[in-house]
């Protein structure tokens, strides 16, 4: 019988798992409707030409009895001998019955037949089992025409169902290992958030250290002097106001350094803008499996901190606009100085159609670029689709 997988994640490896007792039940489940249609035309023959009609509800009930205990016993038991030795006791009852029950025969020989059988050798035992029973009863041509029917309606029945099982078994495990895609993205972005606040800690205590050693000395000498000054200046004016001056001299040179660490540790605004938007475009790429790239060129120095901010907004709200609609697989974002002009493009390659109605979304980059001085152009072509906003700095 043929076994269909799922893929269970435990932790954090995939194993297959056989859902061979779900598949049993839906395959028996499909067995039994496919019988009782068989056991429902021999009771319409049986009782359409002469005969005992207590034997023929005897024999009726005590194959029902049987489709039962085959059920339960396919469902629910860990071996198949008990089911297998139910079915042949229905294949001996339909052939000492008559030909009215060679459907059910040849049915039951099928369900026989995909008992560990390979799917490929299922048709062919199936088909010689058939042609046995067609030997051994000799039905007229009626009955060989009714059982090739059922056969051939029940196999288009077994093939959708197979067809099913496979289709939810491949979203089962397409599902896993998406679930562990995000369980392993979120653990990235844990790592890079917690990666991010120990370099802010120690960049800090680098500074804090650096003040410390370059401000403190300082400091304590000045306050050091200006103790001194306090008791000459009554005895020696000049020596105090000799020592206040070198106190002054001390801060002031204490202030110049901290003016000048704050400027050397100042970080880089264009370096911290890129980085940003860097982020937010492989975070992208890794949650929604698009490929993403940026191009940038020119002096990207003289950007303005409000516009990397306007930058940032606006890629947020071409991303966003790019899943709901585009059903691209590439962004692409640009961003280029020329002087004091800085043009931003943001393009996917997303199906248009070359016509589209601004959104909420669209209007907002509107909006947020006109508020920074800017103009924006939105483009759509059978290539994709493109917001360009242009800004100049004076």
């Amino acid at each position: 019988m043929e076994q269909f997988n799922i893929i269970d994640r435990t932790e954090g490896d995939f194993r297959p798992v056989f859902i061979i007792e779900r598949q049993l039940m839906k395959t028996s489940f499909l067995y039994l409707l496919a019988k009782l249609a068989a056991l429902l035309l021999a009771a319409s023959q049986l009782f359409a030409a002469n005969g005992s009609f207590a034997e023929h509800i005897v024999t009726l009930l005590l194959l029902g009895c049987l489709f039962a205990a085959d059920v339960l016993a396919a469902s629910f038991l860990q071996t198949q001998l008990p089911a297998v030795l139910l079915r042949l006791a229905v294949i001996g009852i339909c052939m000492y019955t008559g030909t009215a029950f060679l459907p059910l025969a040849a049915l039951t020989a099928a369900q026989l037949a995909d008992c560990g059988t390979e799917e490929s050798l299922f048709w062919e035992i199936t088909a010689v089992c058939t042609f046995l029973l067609f030997l051994l009863l000799q039905p007229p041509a009626e009955g060989v025409f009714l059982t090739l029917t059922l056969l051939l309606l029940f196999g288009a029945m077994r093939f959708l169902n197979r067809k099913v099982l496979s289709l939810t078994n491949r979203c089962t495990q397409q599902s896993a290992e998406l679930a562990a895609q995000r369980k392993k993205l979120s653990g990235i972005k844990e790592y890079v958030r917690s990666v991010r606040s120990t370099a802010a800690l120690e960049e800090r205590n680098r500074f804090a250290a650096r003040i410390h050693d370059e401000l403190g000395h300082n400091i304590s000498g000045s306050i050091i002097l200006l103790e001194g000054a306090k008791y000459l200046l009554a005895a020696d004016p000049e020596r105090a106001q000799t020592a206040i001056q070198t106190a002054a001299d001390n801060l002031r040179g204490g202030v110049d350094s901290i003016r000048k660490a704050l400027h050397e540790e100042r970080p880089d605004r264009t370096g911290l803008g890129l980085s940003e938007l860097k982020t937010m475009l492989e975070e992208f790429a890794a949650s929604y499996n698009i490929e993403t790239a940026m191009q940038t060129s020119g002096n990207l120095e003289e950007i303005s901190v409000h516009l990397w901010l306007c930058i940032k907004e606006n890629l947020t709200e071409t991303m966003t606009n790019t899943l709901k609609h585009g059903k691209a697989t590439k962004f692409t974002l640009s961003i280029r100085m020329y002087n004091r002009a800085l043009r931003v493009e943001y393009r996917d390659n997303g199906v248009c159609s070359g016509s589209f109605t601004k959104g909420l979304g669209l209007e907002a980059i509107e909006e947020r670029t006109a508020a920074n001085g800017g103009n924006t152009l939105f483009r759509s072509t059978m290539e994709g689709f493109s917001v360009t906003t242009v800004f100049v700095q004076k």
